[in-house]
């Protein structure tokens, strides 16, 4: 069996991002190596970017190549970013297209394929199980980007008052995670805002600048990001091109929303900082109260 290579401790705590260049993580690739039906199947797999309650893993097959059968313990959402890749479930089979992305519920038997001519790129972000592989519960959402694309909503808390706006793409929402791809123009920059809950993050296209826990974090193509749960980030596009991102973390602690401030906070946060009061509406976008 090949062993899992991972790149950063899952023990995170508030301030202490983990972050990795594309130029740096493509460097920790490994050739994995399965038989199914007597055929030997080959894919790269780049290694685990950890979290506590997920991971994500960048994963290429190459033309002609498919994955084994596999379970997982835990919810998986697939983005796709190069080629095109048939996903198999039962009988159905899932064809996902760069920003396609696709929540496989814990226990859901699946394979994937390239029958195109160029490589097949898609990231997978894995909720952790308990470790045993459950049966299969939930279902299969298949978000297409030709259609998704339609149902981005422009706005931030504050969007009329600052002029500030980003989209924001519908969420995919499996049992243990929730996530969606970001656009932002140039020139447009977030509240700052501390999540109850930790945070990944993957450049796409062009760059986005985060800010978080007294550090800044330029995220390009394939750069990847985790913020912890209670650290206060801002991200900021100071390019002359639209950025679009994958934002994808665990799903929030009942009761729990991320808090917004008027101001940068610091770090740590300071005392006294003011809040702005803000609830989540039925597309989880937040929304100042009374507004």
């Amino acid at each position: 069996m090949n062993q899992r290579n991972r790149l950063t401790n899952p023990e995170l705590s508030p301030g202490h991002a983990s972050y990795i260049t594309w130029e740096n993580y493509r460097r920790g690739f490994q050739w994995r190596t399965a038989h199914s039906e007597g055929r030997e199947l080959h894919r790269i797999e780049y290694p685990d970017f950890d979290g506590p309650d997920f991971f994500g893993r960048l994963i290429v097959l190459p033309p002609g190549q498919r994955s084994e059968v596999r379970k997982e313990p835990g919810d998986l959402v697939l983005l796709a970013l190069e080629g095109d890749i048939e996903v198999t479930i039962g009988a159905n089979i899932h064809v996902l297209k760069p920003l396609d992305l696709l929540a496989i519920p814990a226990g859901t038997a699946f394979s994937m394929a390239n029958v195109g001519l160029p490589n097949g790129v898609v990231f997978g972000t894995f909720a952790r199980g308990d470790g045993a592989v459950p049966e299969p519960r939930g279902e299969i959402q298949h978000m297409v980007w030709e259609q998704y694309r339609r149902d981005f909503r422009w706005t931030l808390p504050l969007a009329e008052q600052w002029g500030y706006h980003r989209g924001s793409g519908p969420l995919i929402r499996p049992e243990m995670l929730r996530g969606h791809t970001v656009r932002m123009p140039p020139g447009q920059t977030t509240p700052w805002h501390a999540p109850a809950r930790d945070m990944m993050f993957m450049g796409i296209s062009a760059e986005v600048e985060f800010a978080a826990g007294g550090g800044v974090w330029p995220l390009k193509r394939f750069d990847l990001l985790l913020i912890p749960a209670g650290t206060p980030y801002a991200y900021t596009n100071y390019g002359l091109s639209e950025t679009v991102f994958l934002s994808i973390g665990g799903k929030l602690p009942p009761g729990r929303k991320s808090t917004y401030f008027a101001e940068d906070p610091g770090w740590p946060p300071r005392e006294g900082v003011p809040v702005i009061e803000v609830e989540i509406d039925a597309h989880g976008d937040a929304r100042v109260k009374n507004a």
